[in-house]
């Protein structure tokens, strides 16, 4: 796995409590069962400040994916209707107005099964507009993790080669099918190396 989107909607105390809980629990799991994962620290929160997304990486690892935390938080969103799109009308201002966390009725409880439209309304175009603010990010990331897979190729072991097809008891035409497939996890890559 090079890339992981986490997207966290679990419960905080209130809007401005770190929304590290479960992602650390993640990397608890992984330290345990040995599984490659970067290491969560919250005092991002104090460089970086608030915001919708998270990015924990570990720049020395190659085999250690990248992590791009999505947290439930309405930040920007109370002033845009879209990515650089400023909400104009009362209206949109008021629908955009909202806590989730600090909001004494609880609107958005992680217990409540069903939410009223309006509520469901605010987290879903909540939780789209907070993904579309990091569209950037999510292709420049996804495409540093392409460089670093041809960069460090040779540290990473395939589950199949084109040499292990032959070894396989099936017909020519499904051989020929799975060649194509193999060849296409890096454009040949893979042959290159193991000429």
């Amino acid at each position: 796995v090079d890339l992981i989107l986490s997207f966290d909607f679990s419960a905080r105390p209130s809007d401005t409590a770190l929304p590290f809980k479960e992602i650390l629990l993640a990397q608890q799991w992984a330290n345990l069962n040995k599984v490659p994962f970067p290491k969560i620290d919250q005092n991002i929160v104090n460089v970086e400040g608030r915001k919708e997304c998270y990015v924990f990486e570990d720049p020395e690892d190659p085999k250690c994916p990248v992590v791009l935390h999505f947290v439930l938080a309405n930040i920007r969103f109370r002033d845009e209707i879209k990515p650089g799109v400023p909400r104009t009308t009362d209206e949109e201002k008021e629908f955009a107005d909202f806590d989730i966390f600090d909001d004494p009725q609880r609107p958005y409880s992680t217990f409540n099964f069903k939410y009223p439209k309006k509520s469901f309304e605010r987290l879903s175009k909540l939780t789209e507009y907070n993904t579309l603010l990091y569209t950037d990010l999510i292709k420049g990331k996804i495409k540093q993790c392409i460089q670093r897979r041809q960069k460090h190729y040779s540290d990473i072991k395939r589950p199949i080669g084109l040499s292990d097809i032959k070894k396989l008891p099936i017909n020519r035409e499904h051989s020929v099918n799975l060649e194509h497939y193999v060849e296409s996890f890096d454009d040949g890559l893979y042959d290159e190396m193991n000429k």
